[in-house]
């Protein structure tokens, strides 16, 4: 068995977007119903192409 298939019906997840969600928006939607998976924002291709600095700063 796999993780997903551990997981209960229906699945709700919780995918934040660079930008528009935060910390403070996922603690009140975890508040009303922790989702059962939570998964990190994508970080930018161009960002790694600028190197560990810049990239840095972003992921922070």
């Amino acid at each position: 068995m796999n993780f997903w298939q551990s997981l209960p019906r229906p699945i709700i997840g919780l995918a934040p977007m660079d930008g528009v969600t935060d910390a403070a928006f996922r603690g009140m939607v975890a508040a009303q119903g922790p989702p059962d998976v939570t998964v990190t924002e994508f970080t930018s291709v161009i960002d790694v192409c600028r190197g560990p600095e810049h990239l840095l700063r972003s992921l922070l």
